[in-house]
């Protein structure tokens, strides 16, 4: 379930980048104003574009006036010139040498802030290195994870920042943050870039020139150089590593939790017996006669539809936009919907049957084998083998370790089932 739940977060990142890249492509009023190449995107000095900005390339400058939000994906991103809205970009490298009235959002491998730029409010930032010069302003707050950091700028207000190695040159507005720890991965020279990256030694260094205006934190598990000419207007907290607990299974809990479960796909299993009592049946008859080959087909099946999610949909998804991209433009949010859509349902179809079917199926074939050795008169009833089964079945998965490896099997059980009931009917359509 855990390599489920991976794969459905890479897909939602994966269709929410796509969305960006519509987004992109289906804003021309700005594409006016700039001049475009295959490679580049250039906003001219001279230029001022009176709302939103919209940008994809190689390389994307700005060096005139964006007077909405700019949003930008390329290799090089740089801001020589003024966005009075928030500035929300990833690439390989952003560089902002100008001013951003409101927010910025960035992501990229290597980030830096020149002495010519201003940040009206917050910067929200992620990638392998960080870097605000010396002469930079941030107005309000500063969030950061990655590899490194460097703060040689002004920081208005906090500055939050998980990192392997943070170094303060500059001046932090209120506190300072700084969960550090780890390898850090951007050596200068490790990595070939358009922009420097700084050497920043591991840990937490506070160089002499740093002025923090209130607490410092940083965890007892770093390395820490805090210069003794550092300013640091509140306390230096150390911030020991909490013992874990050892918490002590309720067994209250415990009970009400399983009979919960029990509840729950005893409702799910006499809606199927009731609605489809042959398929139920034969599914777990077909589990029961043929293990081996429902164990296979089961983790084959568990494969497919995590190689589907993650990678056959989105990938034809993009390809069809990008063709409908150069033809049928505004196809391509249908497209879009369409891919999301098939995505959802077979997510939720998938997550709803191996979270119910194979437990149902397999439980009531447990408990018409109970029955059918204690009261075979009672294995006649449809319902009784089911709710009995099943109650075995919320048992023996609550004991830890063993219910987790029979819930496993008895999922990939009914999968496997399921395939080899349906792939004759697929043969039959196909």
């Amino acid at each position: 379930m855990q390599l489920l739940r991976s794969a459905i977060r890479r897909t939602l990142l994966f269709l929410t980048g796509l969305a960006l890249l519509i987004g992109l492509s289906g804003i021309p009023p700005a594409w006016s104003l700039v001049s475009e190449s295959d490679r580049e995107v250039v906003v001219p000095a001279s230029e001022a574009i009176a709302d939103d900005f919209y940008a994809a390339g190689e390389t994307v400058t700005i060096n005139g006036t964006v007077g909405g939000d700019a949003i930008l994906a390329g290799e090089q991103l740089i801001i020589n010139g003024a966005i009075e809205g928030d500035l929300i970009a990833a690439g390989q490298t952003v560089k902002i040498a100008g001013a951003v009235g409101d927010d910025v959002r960035i992501a990229g491998q290597v980030l830096m802030l020149a002495p010519e730029a201003r940040i009206g409010d917050d910067l929200v930032a992620a990638g392998l290195s960080l870097e605000t010069q010396t002469g930079s302003t941030i107005g309000g707050n500063v969030a950061f994870m990655g590899s490194q950091a460097l703060l040689a700028g002004t920081v208005g207000e906090t500055a939050q920042l998980t990192t392997s190695a943070l170094q303060v040159q500059g001046t932090v507005g209120g506190n300072l943050d700084a969960k550090v720890g780890g390898n850090n991965f951007a050596s200068p020279g490790m990595f070939d870039t358009p922009l420097p990256i700084p050497e920043v030694p591991s840990g937490l260094t506070l160089a002499a020139e740093a002025q923090i205006q209130g607490n410092v934190s940083y965890p007892a598990t770093a390395a820490a150089n805090i210069a003794p000419e550092a300013t640091i207007g509140g306390e230096v907290v150390v911030v020991k590593p909490s013992p874990p607990e050892e918490v002590s299974p309720d067994a209250g809990q415990v009970v009400w939790e399983t009979l919960q479960r029990w509840i729950a796909l005893s409702l799910v299993g006499l809606l199927l017996l009731w609605l489809v009592p042959d398929w139920t049946q034969n599914l777990g008859e077909t589990a029961r006669s043929r293990v081996l080959p429902s164990l296979g087909w089961g983790i084959l099946t568990l494969v497919l539809v995590g190689i589907l999610t993650a990678l056959v949909i989105p990938a034809l998804s993009l390809l069809l936009v990008g063709i409908l991209g150069t033809t049928l433009s505004s196809l391509a949010p249908l497209v879009l919907g369409i891919a999301l859509l098939a995505e959802l349902i077979l997510i939720v179809g998938f997550l709803i049957f191996v979270g119910y079917v194979p437990q149902v199926a397999l439980g009531w074939l447990g408990g018409q084998w109970l029955l059918s050795s204690m009261q075979p008169t009672w294995a006649a009833n449809r319902f009784l083998p089911l709710l009995l089964g099943l109650l075995l079945f919320v048992i023996l998965t609550a004991i830890p370790g063993f219910g987790a490896l029979l819930n496993l099997v008895i999922m990939l059980l009914g999968l496997g089932a399921f395939w080899i009931w349906i792939r004759p009917k697929l043969g039959s359509v196909f």
